[in-house]
């Protein structure tokens, strides 16, 4: 009796665990299902479109370390993974129709921003980023980050997508950390909402640009231009990971025996990018481990694994020094930088009138003669 009565409780369990794994798969949303095979689809044509990729010797799955993020505004949680988690997660606020209003944009700017960098993002609204104020051209700029834990900031981030339509924040917590997460997601959403821009130019918020040349030199160069990068370039085996205590210090088990890191990437800080490789990215970011420093692995790693990226170096037409950038502007001979960092108050709006004045003669083409 002893005997049946385990194999009775056995089966019985047996039973009730089919019974539950059935009824997850009837309640189981016919959008989720169909989410997840959209992301087998796209591995499986990623796999077979895989020819320019190289054998980095990038760790596996099992040798990263599992990224956790849990939303502290919803009661979703999101589950440990080794790939980025804006792959396929919802958009907390999105504006989809940035882009929709013209079949053939130039150019989009992608803004890394914080949640409560609200002066930042107005300072590059009523200047370089004035969309408004531009003819002859035509761009969008849209404005990226994550979670915030601070309910009064949310109210003011939901506000000001009402007012504006050019933010979009997605299901990870907005911290460095989390930078990669950002990058992909903004590679999503391209691929999804802006796939009619000509190039791509990707800016952090504290980042001063002078659109007029940007018009006059490089927009003529992207036009017809095909998987290329130019930026602040760290050449292959250049630039040392660090493996002691430091902002950016890098887990042992990640790119394991390597001193360098084994591909070119660029300070992320301002990215030129033809349009024709962002879809590509994206779905390279299927197959990539996480990785969080985000300047290796959305314009290192990632162009390295669709291959055949060609990088320009500009660095000579960048400054990260706001003292240096100012002077360029308000000096008697024209600016040679493409963009300059702008932290400062007032300097954003600074720049602008100085570059105004300073690039008189191409900026009339473009802006109305009132701002000259």
């Amino acid at each position: 009796m002893a005997v049946f009565g385990r194999r009775l409780a056995l089966f019985l369990g047996g039973l009730i665990t089919a019974l539950v794994m059935i009824d997850q798969f009837i309640s189981t949303p016919v959008s989720e299902m169909s989410r997840l095979q959209n992301l087998m689809n796209e591995r499986q044509v990623y796999n077979e479109d895989a020819k320019n990729s190289r054998n980095l010797n990038i760790k596996t799955i099992e040798e990263i370390q599992p990224t956790t993020v849990a939303s502290t505004l919803t009661t979703r949680h999101v589950k440990r993974t080794s790939y980025p988690l804006t792959l396929m997660s919802a958009y907390l606020i999105n504006n989809p129709s940035i882009c929709k209003s013209d079949s053939n944009l130039n150019f989009l700017f992608i803004v890394h921003t914080s949640t409560d960098h609200f002066k930042r993002r107005r300072a590059i609204r009523e200047t370089w980023g004035n969309t408004n104020i531009f003819r002859n051209i035509s761009f969008r700029v849209a404005f990226f980050f994550g979670l915030t834990s601070d309910k009064k900031i949310q109210i003011m981030l939901e506000n000001e997508s009402t007012v504006y339509g050019d933010i979009i924040q997605g299901q990870f917590i907005d911290s460095y950390r989390n930078l990669t997460h950002k990058g992909v997601l903004t590679y999503r959403w391209i691929s999804e909402f802006c796939s009619n821009v000509e190039m791509v130019v990707k800016v952090d918020d504290d980042m001063f640009v002078n659109v007029f040349n940007l018009l006059e030199y490089y927009l003529p160069l992207y036009q017809k231009a095909s998987r290329k990068i130019m930026c602040h370039l760290r050449p292959k085996g250049t630039s040392p990971i660090m493996r002691e205590k430091s902002k950016w210090k890098v887990h042992a088990n990640q790119f394991k025996n390597m001193t360098h890191y084994p591909v070119p990437y660029c300070n992320g800080y301002f990215v030129l990018i033809s349009a024709d490789i962002i879809r590509p990215m994206y779905k390279a970011s299927y197959l990539t481990p996480f990785f969080w420093v985000d300047d290796v692995y959305l314009y290192g790693l990632l162009p390295a694994k669709i291959g055949k990226v060609e990088f320009t170096s500009i660095t000579a037409n960048l400054t990260l020094h706001q003292e240096t950038g100012m002077k360029c502007y308000t000096g008697n001979t024209t600016c040679k930088y493409l963009a300059s960092y702008a932290e400062k108050q007032g300097y954003m709006e600074s720049m602008w009138f100085a570059a105004l004045k300073m690039y008189r003669t191409i900026a009339k083409n473009f802006v109305s003669q009132e701002l000259l």
